[in-house]
């Protein structure tokens, strides 16, 4: 009966070893080498998230490498995923592939970086009509609402271009839609706003140089995706220092070097 046991046990052992490290991932990537599974032309689908490369090329939710309007396959979507509801729960079902080692194009240390100082005039020339960039002013904060208010009114009222502190204040869901807002700057006499942003070196692009979606720098493509959810990138070029992103909706963005907002237009 002893040896019985033992011998279950020993086969028991062996299958739960031989299943653990067929769920081992053991190809490594970089950024660069990711970039190649980006869905695109028949080519499979990857994503790296906290270190970890997936196969998202048959799912459901994936589209030629696109989830939920991103282009995110070829990438590295961790901070994607960390903003998203149902993240965990969609990983859990995916096959994983690989895990994503250090990129020597890319660096760990950050960057402090002071947003723009904005006069209540040139606040002013942010109003959002005939579809062009729209910014209020909360508390000394300015916000961009060019994706949330219609043409730069806000529940019947035209706040775009202006400082917008006391109707916020009576607002019960106020605190909700600040929270979901990017900040681009502060009004002149109130405290600087600051961001921290991870140092990437964009390589050796020069100006006009187009960029692959799957290439732009992880703070551009969480901020889309956090605030054009419905948008996909059109088109990414490297321009004079920075990155300028169009939209499908016809929306350009611009970013400097290391992914940090700086602001919108619409595509003439």
């Amino acid at each position: 009966m002893k040896k019985t046991l033992v011998l279950l046990a020993v086969l028991f052992t062996g299958i739960f070893m031989v299943a653990c490290q067929s769920d081992a991932p053991s190809q490594e990537f970089t950024l660069e080498t990711l970039s190649a599974y980006d869905g695109q032309n028949g080519a499979k689908a990857y994503v790296a998230i906290d270190g970890i490369v997936y196969d998202v090329t048959n799912e459901d939710d994936w589209d030629n490498g696109y989830h939920k309007g991103l282009l995110l396959a070829g990438t590295d979507a961790t901070s994607v995923f960390a903003s998203s509801p149902h993240g965990a729960s969609l990983l859990k079902d995916l096959k994983k592939v690989g895990i994503l080692v250090d990129n020597l194009s890319q660096t760990n240390s950050t960057t402090n970086s002071t947003l723009k100082v904005f006069t209540l005039a040139e606040l002013a020339t942010y109003t959002g009509t005939n579809n062009t960039t729209a910014y209020i002013a909360v508390d000394g904060i300015v916000y961009d609402v060019t994706a949330v208010f219609n043409n730069g009114t806000h529940q019947g009222m035209q706040l775009g271009g202006t400082d917008a502190t006391t109707v916020f204040a009576s607002s019960p869901h106020s605190a909700s839609l600040l929270a979901s807002l990017p900040k681009v700057g502060s009004l002149e006499g109130y405290p600087l706003v600051t961001t921290t942003t991870p140092t990437t070196n964009p390589g050796s692009y020069d100006d006009d140089d187009e960029v692959m979606a799957s290439l732009l720098p992880e703070a551009i493509l969480t901020y889309i995706s956090q605030n054009y959810p419905n948008a996909t990138i059109h088109e990414a070029d490297f321009e004079d220092g920075g990155y300028e992103v169009e939209l499908s909706n016809d929306l350009e963005l611009y970013f400097d070097t290391n992914g940090l907002f700086l602001y919108s237009e619409y595509d003439d």
